[in-house]
């Protein structure tokens, strides 16, 4: 009767065991979270390619936009669809979800049998036995807690590196543009010095210039000519950082972008309150600060370091006479060696570490802020000096130039020249 009863308990140990393995692993609802803050911040979609029937969905999106001429928007929406190195990114929090529910686990149960036979007549003396591991029991709410902001941390680094992704992209899709349009003004560039190029030949043919003013005109042209290889080239370079961007194969390369650089904004942002933005909204800071919190919760286990195994269980042994005993099993681990000392400095290390990288990571970010607040007002400044004054000086040179070259006044090199200077000022600005 006995034995039927410690059979009874060992099977309740088991089923208990197995309830508490049941869990699923779904990492959807922490992509959720992230593509709600993506979306937010961007106005645009992201897309985890996991074989859902959304799939099909993207694969439409991306080509419909690549069959019209991209804005930068429509860029940065089809490389947050379609960039593997995204998709790879996105399985960082499958790994924290699957994280989560192991660290919602017991360790399985250590089932034991012996079968000892006598060395005289008599029947075999039989022994069972089941433990767990109790401490994990103990450490199990704790170490769950622990796992869940190690899956908040997931998706705050995850989302910095969509956002900063973001950014790379936008700054592809402009350097390509600008080195379009860049290479359509050398273009105009380019047929000014063949005009005086060719216009030499004909006054050199006619002896009316030396030889060495018709060479200075061949290398003018020939020089301007190596130029415009060179920015053909650069702009080549820069369209497959953006096909490589976009997640674009081979096949799919014959796309085009807007031709024409955005005018300056009326209005840039208020820089006043953006050092407090920036500290409030960074998901890297967000991400290190949520490091500290793990530490912190690790230092609480590291107090109990002591305390090496904890084993709780339940044996039962059948002696050769029919008799059988039952009875629960303990073992523990004597902290004779090894006390939780070093763990517990460790993780105290560790928490100030992590408290020094968020003050550090503070700092920086506000330096960053500064940064690129001068630059922006710099960059706007300048912009406006060429459009408010140095390109109208130059067209009005231009135009004088033109004047006095219908009156005979000076030559057609000189116009030629002031003209190249004008394109070239345009290329600048």
């Amino acid at each position: 009767m006995k034995t039927k009863n410690s059979v009874k308990l060992i099977g309740v140990i088991l089923l208990v065991s197995f309830l508490l393995g049941c869990a699923s692993v779904s990492a959807q609802k922490g992509f959720q979270d992230v593509q709600s803050v993506v979306q937010s911040r961007t106005g645009l979609r992201t897309h985890w390619n996991q074989g859902s029937s959304e799939d099909e969905w993207v694969q439409e999106t991306v080509k419909a936009m690549l069959d019209e001429k991209l804005s930068v928007d429509e860029a940065v929406q089809v490389a947050l669809l379609n960039n593997p190195t995204l998709q790879a990114e996105y399985e960082e929090l499958g790994i924290a979800q699957a994280d989560l529910v192991q660290a919602g686990l017991l360790s399985n149960p250590i089932f034991g049998g012996s079968w000892r036979e006598p060395d005289k007549e008599g029947k075999t003396n039989t022994e069972y036995s089941i433990e767990q591991n109790f401490l994990e029991l103990l450490f199990l709410p704790l170490n769950r807690r622990m796992a869940k902001e190690q899956l908040i941390q997931v998706k705050h680094l995850v989302g910095n590196s969509i956002l900063k992704f973001t950014s790379e992209v936008r700054t592809a899709y402009y350097e390509y543009q600008a080195d379009n349009q860049m290479y359509r003004l050398h273009e105009k560039y380019m047929q000014a010095a063949d005009a005086a190029a060719e216009l030499a030949k004909r006054q050199f043919d006619a002896g009316n210039i030396s030889p060495i003013d018709l060479a200075k005109r061949k290398a003018d042209y020939h020089e301007l000519k190596l130029k415009l290889i060179q920015i053909k080239t650069e702009m080549r370079s820069k369209a497959e950082t953006l096909s490589r961007l976009m997640g674009l194969s081979d096949s799919e390369k014959s796309w085009l972008i807007k031709d024409a650089l955005p005018q300056l904004p009326e209005l840039d942002p208020q820089v006043d309150s953006l050092e407090d933005l920036a500290i409030e909204q960074r998901l890297d800071l967000a991400a290190a600060r949520q490091e500290t919190k793990i530490v912190k919760k690790g230092l609480k286990l590291a107090k109990f370091g002591f305390l090496s195994s904890l084993d709780v269980g339940i044996s039962t042994e059948e002696e050769p006479d029919d008799s059988s005993v039952t009875g629960p099993e303990v073992s523990v681990g004597i902290p004779l060696f090894d006390r939780g000392q070093a763990a517990r400095a460790k993780a105290r290390a560790m928490l100030r570490q992590s408290q020094k990288k968020v003050r550090a990571l503070e700092a920086e970010i506000r330096s960053e802020v500064r940064l690129e607040t001068d630059r922006m007002q710099t960059a706007r400044k300048s912009v406006e000096y060429f459009i408010e004054t140095i390109i109208p000086i130059h067209e009005e040179i231009v135009e004088h130039s033109q004047k006095e070259y219908n009156f005979m006044l000076h030559g057609v090199y000189t116009l030629l020249a002031d003209k190249q200077k004008e394109i070239s000022v345009r290329q600048d600005y």
